[in-house]
């Protein structure tokens, strides 16, 4: 019982979550371009989060980007939020 117990730690600790992995795009991302100035780095960063919010879908979230996922949330608990995540989506003249 003890040995199935220590395997699953283990086990947890060689599966990152996702924020760990997101860490670690993060960082593959800055290593593999070369910035002439932090401004370059800043946008690009930003580009990369935004692509990361708004484009990809995520199996933990059933399907959904993570900025459908927080405003399925809202249509069904606003009152949890401060702020109308609808009116955080960018648009053209951001």
């Amino acid at each position: 019982m003890e040995k199935q117990a220590a395997q699953g730690q283990n086990e947890n600790q060689d599966s990152p979550s996702s924020w760990r992995r997101l860490g670690s795009r993060v960082k593959a991302t800055v290593k593999r371009y070369h910035y002439d100035s932090h401004d370059q780095l800043r946008r690009h960063l930003a580009n990369f989060v935004d692509a990361y919010n708004f484009g990809r879908r995520l199996k933990t979230l059933k399907g959904l980007t993570p900025y459908e996922f927080i405003c399925k949330c809202w249509t069904s608990e606003p009152k949890r939020f401060k702020l109308n995540p609808f009116q955080k989506m960018p648009g053209p003249n951001t």
